[in-house]
Order: structure tokens, then C-alpha cells, then sequence
């Protein structure tokens, strides 16, 4: 490791030099001078890097050089500066995670604590206390240590000094790690070095069940280091016979085992896979060698069990697998099996650029650089002597830094005694978990009955009527003919479980499934509860079966896509053994050695911090962070189990022999994988509410898989691993390469562009179109955002792939959406043509809206308007080219949008007389805000704070008449809330007992957020959540209910928790206006002799006033007011004037009908005149004064 100060210079520039020379300093220092703006930091904040990882990817020679952040020499947590490097000195991607101001957020550089103290607060933390001395092995600086491994650790403890980021701060921590001898746990933990506190306490270990739709974990924990013997290599290695499921044979249900004899590569193994000495001749006749020690590790304490299997000289390690018995008879081939796999993904990842430099798993790096003695140590049939929940249906690889051994470990999985399983389509076919009541208030008596059970039916959607959300079944079934004889799927929320099953009961359903959603108690969806009946669940005599959110989804999606779903519910004993081992399932191990390698090309092969996760709530469960770790390692499960034959569109799941399923299942995935957007229709924001850091990995797997078959479409596969020219070695050669030029805690964006930049690299950027169309199909396009990589929840999909990618001539317009009756507007209009060959004859058409005439433009363009159209002509086109056109329109000061009705909360009477209010839970309520500030108009406006605990509360505008040729409901309001937890929608009713969500209604600043399923118990709803940041006028179209009364319902809940952002946290609610609104919808095309586009249709909206013919006027010495405003049933007019003059008072109609008209004689003085309005509509009216030639308007509000 190597550090250096990097020093200011006095000159106009800053110059950065080294104490010290080194590989890449020339690179860092000129790379500095010309990228300090772009990286964010300050030069304080970079004279003191630590060279952490570099070398040399030999396919392409780029160097990877990766820097450290550091304080005081002591490293910043994650803070990594990674440069790609070319042949030619060229720095072609970089990724950036410094943190800028670093001695700023210093807390504090005093350490209180001793790090033997520390650990001992680990232990405790972990359930260890014990007196047991801690002997210190080797200190790499003042801050690093490495201790012998106690009696209750496997392999050896590291404790040194970092600063932790938490929260805008760096906070000096320690930071330990451990795993423990005789479990699966393997502690990472942060612990505060001034005061003992622990910041993160990460049990990395992920206990997933198949029944839990998940498995694995990989811990980044304590390693014991392997030492070995370097001698110049050989390539004519013998490696032996193995009968085992040779690849591309994914299990025992994929194939049948074979006898395969030197199945190494010389490249990658040059002795073969017995050797560790480096000289002619094998070390092992055992599962042992210089990439993986295999072995049974039944009480799983990390040593073997018993004797491993021996091959003798001959090395012929010939075991049959009996499929039919149960694990613990067939041990010397499952060790075989789990020896043979992961040698073949550590000398396949090899030829992708996986090798000693880039920290692969060897033990003698046969003087080819990196850091040895880390060769795989595999644990078969792990637990097998305690086959507790922690040892079944479990597997885990234990990613750590170079020169540490890895560990994996694979358990026993045991057969589900299912009763509901699907049979039809193939692609779902497998077990199907759900949960059914224990409650007793059902007429269906489950601990009787449900054993009897024997039905198979497909499954259908059911529709109960309403509007926007008719799958909860909460009213009677409208589609009772499709659900009679089947089984109903019935959407959670609203109502009460047995309400439902009673409704699909009536229809004919002979079962009912009620699908799970997210956001209950802050879940995923993918948790189970007991459904109690409620009122009338004793009435209910069909079963009702409880599934996971995911599980529906995937359903769901096949229904709608046409197929058949088949549920069988009958309870069957399974044969075969009791348990599978899950080192027979290769894409299994595949999947788990997969993290060595993401964990150690992401960061540097030093560094296993880089793909970061985060059990916030303790559970064991990850459920932040954007990390692809588990994509990564899914995508190499498939590539590596590809066979003759096999299309992109197929349907290939994951753990499919472990879980006991079909080949044709879709595994332990949420869906299987496929091309096929019908079969996997999952896209970037699956992961924002997906609930894990599987949820993530599946997506990513998604776009690489698509990618991976893109190119073999293109460029062919080849079962020959080492054909550097087919389709399937590039993609995969790309996805490699990726991990290396990515940052640390990359995110979705991140890994895309990565893999882009090495098509760049490898292949002169010959697939980027083909890289960019993939990826934006799963909503990864080229206006995708991913927020925060240390969440997935911030993520923002899109389906954009770069323009140049889409070989058409191209436009795009834009216009406000407002236009302000006699003003100027801009119209902009960006044209490009991106096909291969120049276009001639090229012209552009642009509807103008009606009544708006053109003005002025900016271009050198002839231009013509005829018959309302602008025609720009543009001529010829060379290929490539872009450019914009930006021309002014002025509209008409005549046309405008009515107001009919207003009401903006100034009348105390019209607030009780037009508003009621109605707290449906908690103490919440709506009341009225007297601060200017937070109101739009005047000082009045309603609103409602965020409170902490469940509260839901109702804003009722009572009756509203509905007019015009287009009306329109306006709303201004301001909303500040704890996003997707604090939230408010609206709805509408003709009658005040059905009321409709206003969602498919809005046309203007339509909701912004999902509402978690536990603020209203309503799946799937949408609302008003997060920061308006100010007032906002939405608009709501009210054409349905033309010539209707209706009512306004504005609904407000919050949940148990949250975070409040006063003074304005909450949601305000002022002016609420009826508009008859004139609306224009233009479009603009672009033309050529052989090819055309448009831009689709732009609306704008005329903004709405007063009609007026008449500029307001003040006149001197004239001052008049109108009151009561709101009015009844009269308003009175009373003017202060200096002088007589004769007047006329013209009362007319929000749309400008004149309604009555007054002629009087105001004297000097005060003048008092009463108008009586006892007849007029509820309504915006304008009264108008006339002086002379001079016309003075006011608004007046009848109610």
C-alpha cells in the first residue's frame, strides 16, 4: 500500500505532486489538474490517497488504479477514486466516490477506545462474552490489525480505523469483523472509537428460505490468510475424471451425471486442478487443489467432517449420485459435484479477465501477480448433523479481499409438503405458498376441511364494479359468469377478508386466493398474515388462501397475457428423499461463487465493501441498497448453464432442483427469466418497491440476460468458451468488464454505463445501440435516474435509448402549457435526423392554436403561415444532424378561460356553509390556516398537518354544480409530507355514498407518489405525497359529470411513523375554482422525400380569468368596495368619491353575460348601494363601475 501527499503549489493553476513516484502517479496528478471541478472535492481533500488495488486487464490493457480517501492517513469508509486507464496513457472512465469538505465533517479524531475494547463490544453485540485473551497476529499500520481466531470464530479477526460516513458527518470508528465458528453469521460492525456506540451492526449473512422465494447469503467478514509457493508454470497440467453434472447440465433435473476427464483450461489452471506447488505432477489425490478445497463440513464448525473423496493417483473420482436416497448417501459425489463446479467457474471467469490480478481465488498464483493463498474453501452438505432453520434451504459464499480464503457453503434443502401447487402454464408451474386462516370465525372450518380439499382450477381476476380499483371484491362481482367454477384472485385492502371470499362465494368462485400488497406495516408484500373472517367470514363455506404479493404478480401477469393459470389444491405427500443437497444444483453454486468475483472487480480486489446493503429494521433481511450483487450472480447461474439449443425467450429459473420443482418452474425467483416481456415483464421500477436486494438483482439480471441474447442473435453462439468471437463470450466479456470501470456502490446507471464504456473499449463501441435498446426496454434508458445508490427506492425509470440509436428524422416540440391571454409564448422546436443517409427536401409543419397568431423567429429557415400552419423549410439534411428552431406566438387578449364558480376560504360563512369536515381515525383534522404565507389568495386557506401515529380525516366541498363546455375543477394547494408514508387524494360523488378516485381524471400536476398500502389499507393507490415545493394548481376534468351536482372529497392519512419538515408539513388546500376551459392541442411534423416524423400531440391551457373587456383601472379620488364578498342574497356597493359623475354598475357572468345593469348618480362623499342578488346562481361574478370612458372591476362571489 502506498500513500502520498499530494501538495499545493503556487501557481495559477493548482499543481499536484507526489511525495514519492509510483505506478500511476503521472496519471493521478495531470488527471487532478484537469478534473478538480468534475470530481467535486478540493485539493485539501485529496492530498492524502492511498493506493488500495492497480493492475492490468491483459485483453485489453487497461489499468485499474484504485484510490482511497483518507484523513490523517487513516481511510475513509467507501470513499474511492477508481481510474481506467489506456495503453496510451488516456484516463477513459473514472468513478468517483470522494467526499467533498472532508475535514468539516470531521466529529471528532479522538480515539477513547482500545480496539481489543472494541471487538469485546462486538462479541457482546453478537452473543459472545468470554475472557478469552485476544491475541494480535500482525499490525499492517497503527490502525490495521489481524487477530488469531478465538474458539468461537472461524479464521482469524481484523479491527482497524476508519472514518464512517453517517449522515453528512465522518465519524472515526472501528471497524471489526468476525464470523462465527459454528453458524452461517458473519458480523461486520462499526463501532464509534470516542464513545463505544455502534453505528452498524450487519449480521451478512442472509438467512432466505425457498419458501421465502430467496437463498444465500455472502458475508464481507474475517478471513484466514493462505500462504504458498510461487514456481514458473507449466501448461500441460492434468486435472482428471469427475462424474458429476458436467455444465451446461444445471442439476439432476437438467441431466444426468457423466464422466468428464481434464475438463480444466490450461490457461486458467495451467497444472490442473490438483496442483498447488507449481511443479509437474498433482499435490492432492483429494478434492483439493489450487482453486477450491471441497469438503463435508456436516457440524459446521469450517473443517471437514470426515476423509474427503479420494481419487487416487489416477485421479479418477468416479461416485454415482442416487438421486431417490437420501444427501448423506451420496456424500463423495455431492463433494465431487461442488469440487467440480466451482473450478470451472474460477477458469471460465479466468478467460473473461478473473485472474490474479484481479483477485481470483487461487493459493498459488504461479508468480503471476496478486495476492495468493485464497483458494475457495467449499462446504458440502453444511449442517447436515443439525438441520436447524439456520442449516436447510440456505446456501452462501463469503466474499472477502485478495489473498483471504473465500468460503462457500451449501446446505440441505428440504421438500415443501405443499397442497396448492400450479400445473398449468409450464413457465409457472411449482408449488405455490400461501397461508390460510387459524382464525375461528369462518364458516369454512380449515383444520376439518381443508385436508379433504381436492381442486384444480384456473384462477381468475375478479371485478366488483369499481372504478379504478375493481380486483378487492368489496362489492358484488360484476363478471360472476367468468369466476362461476373457478378460483377468484381477490386483491388485500378496504374491506374485510371474509366480505370478500363471501363475494366470490355468491359469484360461484369454488376458492379464493386474496393477494398481499406492499406498504402494510412498511413490507414489501411478500409477508403473510392470518385472515380473520370479520363479520361475515361465518358465512363463507369455499376456502380463502392468503399469497404473496410477488407470487400474484406473476400470476396476474401470465392471465393478462392471455394464459390460462391453473391452481390445484390438494394435500400430497412427496416422494423422494426428505432433502436435496444444493451442491448438486450447479446454477446454484454458480450463483454463490458469482460474488467472488462481483465483490472483488467492484472496488479493487481489496475492497469487499463496495457493493453495500443495509438491514435497517434488524430482521435479517436487506431491504436497502442498489447494489446489482445478486443480479450479477444470477446472470452467471444462466450464462453458465446455457445449452445447444436454448432461445432467449425460453423460461430459465433459479434453484429449480432445491426447491423441488419442475425445470420448467420459475425457480426461487419472483419470475423466471426470459426475454419474453410476457413471461418477465419486470422493469426498473420493480425494484423501487420490491422489498430486498433481490427484488434489485432480478431486474439487473433482466437487462443483462436481454443483453447476453441480443448479442447472440447478432453475433451467434458458441458452447466453446474460449471463441473470443461469439455472441455470448462478448456479452459476457462486457458484463466483466463493467464491474472493473464501475464506481464503488454502483448503482443501476452506474453499471450501465460501465458496460457501455467497455463496448467502447473492446469492440470500438460497435454494440452501443444494441447495449442501449436492452437496457432501456427494462426502463434503464438514457433519461433513467438512480438517486441514491445506497437505495433503490429513489430510482425513476425511462425507456428512452439514445436518439441516434432510433434511425428516424425526429422532432420534438415544446410549449407552455399555459397561455396567458394576450402575452407572448415561445415555441421551441428541436429536429434531428438520425438515419444513416442525408435527407432532402426536408420541411416542417407546426399547428399554431387557435386564435394565436406567429410573431417572430430565430432561425435562417424561410418560413411561411398558411392556414393557421407555420411551414419552415429546411432543405437538405446530412445524417446526424441536429438543430432547433425557436419562434414566438401571441395569443388572443379576447380568448379566454372561464371562471364560473370560486371559492377562495375568505368568508367565514361560505367555509361553513360550503365545507364539511369528518375524522375517520385518530385526532387528526382539517381546520383553517389564518397565515398568508400558506395560503394562495388572501390569508385563508384549509389544511392539515402530518401527525405521528394512524390518523385519516376528510375535507368535504358539499355541493358544486357542474357547467360549461369543458369544465374543469382548479385547485391550489401546497403539500409537504413524509413520502409515500403522509399522504392525500381526492375524490368525487354524484351522491355522496359512491365515490370515485379523481386519478384517471387529472390533467394538470396529477399525483406524484404511491401511498403506502398502510396509510389507507388500499393497494396500489396514489396521492399528493412528498414536497410541492409551493403552491400548485391542479386541474380535474369534470366532463363526465356535466350538468351534475357533485361533491369534493379531499382525503388525508398518515402512519405510524415519519419525518416532519414544519412549519409547512401537512397539505393546504385554497382557491377552488370552476373552469370552463379552452384548451389547444398542436402537433408538430417534419417531413422528407423519404421519411417522416411528428412530435405527438402538445395540449396548453388558456389561462382562465374574469372575462373583461376592459383594462382595471383606479381613478383618483374614487375609492369602492363591495360587502358582504361572499354574497347571498345582496351585496352592497359602496363609493368614496371627491366628485359627482352619472355611472352605470354592469353585473356579469364568470363566462362575461351581462346579468343585470344599474344606472345611478354617485354624489361626493360616501354612497351607499344595495344590489340585490337574491336570484343569481351560486357563482364568480364581476361587477364593473363605469367613469367616463374608465371601467374599474371587481370579483364578487355568490353562494
Amino acid at each position: 500500500m502506498k500513500i502520498f501527499k499530494l501538495i499545493l503549489m503556487a501557481t495559477l493553476l493548482p499543481f499536484l505532486s507526489f511525495s514519492q513516484s509510483s505506478s500511476g502517479s503521472f496519471e493521478l496528478e495531470n488527471f487532478i489538474e484537469k478534473n478538480l471541478e468534475a470530481l467535486n472535492v478540493t485539493v485539501q481533500d485529496i492530498n492524502n490517497l492511498v493506493i488500495t488495488d492497480q493492475y492490468t486487464s491483459k485483453h485489453n490493457g487497461v489499468r485499474h488504479i484504485y484510490y482511497t480517501q483518507a484523513y490523517n492517513d487513516i481511510p475513509i469508509h467507501n470513499a474511492i477514486l477508481n481510474l481506467n486507464i489506456t495503453k496510451d496513457n488516456e484516463v477513459v472512465h473514472f468513478g468517483n466516490r470522494l467526499i467533498k469538505n472532508i475535514s468539516s465533517k470531521i466529529r471528532s479524531s479522538i480515539v477513547s477506545l482500545d480496539v481489543e475494547d472494541a471487538l469485546k463490544i462486538q462479541f457482546k453485540k453478537a452473543g459472545f462474552i468470554s475472557d478469552e485473551p485476544l491475541v494480535l497476529l500482525k499490525s499492517k499500520n497503527s490502525y490495521s490489525h489481524e487477530f488469531r481466531k478465538t474458539s468461537f470464530s472461524d479464521g482469524n479477526i481484523r479491527a482497524s480505523l476508519v472514518y464512517l460516513p453517517i449522515e453528512g458527518e465522518l465519524i472515526l470508528a472501528y471497524e471489526c469483523h468476525f464470523t462465527e465458528k459454528s453458524s452461517s453469521h458473519s458480523w461486520g460492525t462499526f463501532i464509534d472509537a470516542s464513545t463505544g456506540e455502534i453505528l452498524r451492526h450487519n449480521d451478512e449473512t442472509i438467512y432466505c428460505t425457498f419458501s421465502g422465494n430467496h437463498f444465500h447469503n455472502h458475508s464481507s467478514s474475517c478471513y484466514e490468510k493462505r500462504e504458498a509457493i510461487i514456481a514458473a508454470p507449466v501448461l500441460n497440467g492434468v486435472s482428471g475424471s469427475y462424474n458429476v453434472y458436467p455444465l451446461p447440465i444445471e442439476s439432476p433435473i437438467h441431466g444426468s451425471q457423466g464422466l468428464v476427464t481434464d475438463p480444466h483450461f490450461t490457461e486458467a489452471s495451467p497444472f490442473g486442478w490438483h496442483d498447488v506447488d507449481g511443479a509437474e505432477g498433482h499435490e492432492f489425490t483429494i478434492t483439493r487443489g489450487n482453486n477450491v478445497h471441497a469438503y463435508r463440513d456436516a457440524d459446521d464448525n469450517g473443517s471437514p467432517s470426515q476423509a474427503e473423496p479420494d481419487g487416487t493417483d489416477a485421479l479418477i473420482f468416479d461416485f454415482p449420485h442416487d438421486k431417490d436416497a437420501e444427501p448423506d448417501a451420496s456424500i463423495e459425489a455431492d463433494v465431487t459435484n461442488l469440487f467440480y463446479i466451482n473450478n470451472m467457474m474460477h477458469d471460465i471467469s479466468y478467460l473473461f479477465g478473473f485472474d490474479e490480478v484481479a483477485g481470483n481465488f487461487q493459493s498459488n498464483n504461479y508468480g503471476n501477480g496478486g495476492n495468493q493463498g485464497d483458494h475457495v474453501r467449499a462446504e458440502a452438505q453444511d449442517g447436515a448433523n443439525i438441520l436447524d432453520t439456520d442449516h436447510t434451504n440456505n446456501a452462501n459464499f463469503t466474499p472477502v479481499p485478495d489473498g483471504f480464503n473465500g468460503r462457500i457453503q451449501m446446505y440441505y434443502w428440504g421438500q415443501a409438503q405443499g397442497a396448492t401447487n400450479i400445473t398449468e402454464p409450464p413457465e409457472l408451474a411449482g408449488p405455490l405458498e400461501v397461508n390460510v386462516p387459524n382464525a375461528t370465525d369462518w364458516g369454512f372450518i380449515y383444520s376439518q376441511q381443508f385436508s379433504q380439499l381436492d381442486i384444480e382450477e384456473k384462477m381468475v381476476l375478479v371485478d366488483d364494479g369499481t372504478v379504478g380499483n375493481p380486483a378487492r371484491g368489496c362489492n358484488p362481482l360484476v363478471n360472476g359468469n367468468e369466476i362461476n367454477g373457478h378460483i377468484a384472485m381477490i386483491d388485500r385492502g378496504v374491506c374485510e377478508f371474509g366480505t370478500k371470499t363471501l363475494n366470490a362465494q355468491e359469484a360461484g368462485a369454488v376458492a379464493v386466493v386474496i393477494c398481499n400488497v406492499p406498504g402494510v406495516d412498511g413490507g414489501d408484500g411478500d409477508e403473510f398474515v392470518s385472515m380473520g373472517g370479520g363479520a361475515d367470514g361465518i358465512n363463507v363455506t369455499i376456502p380463502a388462501l392468503f399469497a404473496r404479493f410477488s407470487d400474484c404478480q406473476r400470476i396476474k401477469a401470465s392471465i393478462n397475457a392471455g394464459n390460462d393459470v391453473v391452481l390445484k389444491i390438494k394435500e400430497i405427500e412427496n416422494a423422494g428423499p426428505s432433502y436435496y443437497s444444493s451442491s448438486f444444483d450447479n446454477g446454484v453454486v454458480a450463483h454463490e461463487y458469482a460474488h467472488g468475483i462481483s465483490s472483488r472487480l467492484t472496488g479493487g480486489p481489496s475492497t469487499t465493501g463496495c457493493l453495500p446493503r443495509f438491514d435497517d429494521n434488524g430482521d435479517g433481511n436487506f431491504e436497502r441498497g442498489e447494489q446489482m450483487g445478486e443480479g450479477w450472480s444470477d446472470f452467471f447461474a444462466l450464462i453458465a448453464t446455457v445449452e445447444p439449443g436454448d432461445e432467449g425467450t425460453d423460461s430459465r429459473g433459479i434453484g429449480n432442483y432445491v426447491q423441488g420443482s419442475t425445470v420448467q418452474s420459475r425457480g426461487i425467483r419472483r419470475f423466471p427469466y426470459s426475454t419474453d416481456m410476457s413471461v418477465n415483464p419486470q422493469t426498473m421500477n420493480d425494484i423501487v418497491n420490491g422489498g430486498s436486494i433481490y427484488a434489485t438483482g432480478e431486474v439487473w439480471t433482466d437487462a443483462l440476460w436481454d443483453m447476453y441474447w441480443a448479442f447472440v442473435d447478432l453475433y451467434g453462439w458458441d458452447a466453446d468458451w474460449t471463441n473470443t468471437e461469439s455472441g455470448n463470450f462478448k456479452a459476457v466479456q462486457l458484463v466483466m468488464d463493467g464491474m472493473k470501470f464501475q464506481p464503488c456502490a454502483p448503482g443501476f446507471i452506474d453499471g450501465r454505463d460501465a458496460i457501455l464504456l467497455a463496448d467502447q473499449v473492446n469492440y470500438d463501441g460497435e454494440n452501443q445501440c444494441l447495449i442501449w435498446d436492452v437496457f432501456a426496454r427494462r426502463g434503464i434508458g438514457i433519461n433513467a435516474e438512480q438517486g441514491s445508490t445506497l437505495t433503490q427506492t429513489d430510482n425513476i425509470e425511462n425507456f428512452e435509448s439514445l436518439p441516434t440509436c432510433i434511425a428516424e428524422l425526429k422532432i420534438k416540440k415544446e410549449i407552455s402549457t399555459t397561455l396567458t391571454p394576450g402575452e407572448q409564448t415561445e415555441v421551441v422546436l428541436s429536429f434531428a435526423n438520425h438515419r444513416p443517409e442525408d435527407m432532402t427536401n426536408v420541411r416542417i409543419t407546426d399547428e399554431l392554436p387557435a386564435n394565436a397568431e406567429f410573431v417572430s423567429h430565430n432561425s435562417n429557415y424561410v418560413v411561411d403561415v398558411v392556414d393557421g400552419m407555420v411551414i419552415f423549410t429546411i432543405g437538405d439534411m446530412a445524417t446526424l444532424v441536429e438543430d432547433t428552431i425557436r419562434y414566438t406566438i401571441q395569443s388572443d387578449a379576447s380568448v379566454k378561460s372561464a371562471i364560473l364558480y370560486s371559492d377562495n376560504n375568505e368568508d367565514p360563512a361560505a367555509q361553513n356553509n360550503n365545507w364539511d369536515r369528518e375524522i375517520i381515525e385518530g385526532t387528526n383534522f382539517w381546520q383553517i390556516n389564518g397565515i398568508e404565507e400558506f395560503s394562495y389568495s388572501g390569508y385563508n386557506s384549509w389544511y392539515i398537518l402530518e401527525q405521528d401515529g394512524i390518523t385519516k380525516s376528510d375535507l368535504i366541498y358539499k355541493k358544486l354544480t357542474v357547467e360549461g363546455d369543458n369544465p374543469v375543477l382548479r385547485f391550489w394547494h401546497l403539500y409537504n409530507t413524509t413520502p409515500s408514508v403522509n399522504a392525500g387524494y381526492v375524490e368525487l360523488s354524484r351522491d355522496g355514498v359512491i365515490w370515485e378516485d379523481a386519478k384517471r381524471l387529472f390533467i394538470r400536476n396529477r399525483y406524484p407518489s404511491p401511498i403506502n398500502y398502510g396509510t389507507f389499507a388500499i393497494p396500489a393507490l396514489e396521492g399528493f405525497s412528498g414536497n410541492s415545493n409551493g403552491f400548485e394548481d391542479s386541474f380535474i376534468d369534470l366532463n363526465d359529470y356535466k350538468g351534475e351536482d357533485i361533491s369534493i372529497r379531499f382525503k388525508f392519512g398518515t402512519d405510524e411513523t415519519g419525518n416532519f419538515f414544519a412549519p409547512d408539513n401537512g397539505w393546504f388546500v385554497d382557491d377552488i375554482d370552476l373552469i370552463d376551459l379552452i384548451e389547444y392541442n398542436t402537433e408538430a411534423c417534419i417531413t422528407s422525400d423519404t421519411d417522416s416524423g411528428c412530435s405527438g400531440i402538445k395540449t396548453s391551457f388558456v389561462e382562465a380569468s374574469l372575462i373583461s373587456s376592459s383594462e382595471e383601472v383606479e381613478v383618483k379620488g374614487l375609492e369602492w368596495q363591495l360587502y358582504p364578498n361572499p354574497a347571498g342574497k345582496f351585496v352592497n356597493l359602496e363609493v368614496f368619491s371627491d366628485q359627482s359623475f352619472d355611472t352605470k354598475i354592469i353585473i356579469s357572468s364568470g363566462h362575461g353575460l351581462k346579468i343585470r345593469e344599474v344606472s345611478t348618480r354617485i354624489q361626493p362623499n360616501s354612497n351607499m348601494i344595495r344590489l340585490d342578488t337574491s336570484g343569481f346562481p351560486a357563482g364568480l361574478y364581476t361587477v364593473q363601475l363605469l367613469n367616463g370612458n374608465k371601467l374599474m372591476t371587481r370579483k364578487l362571489i355568490i353562494y
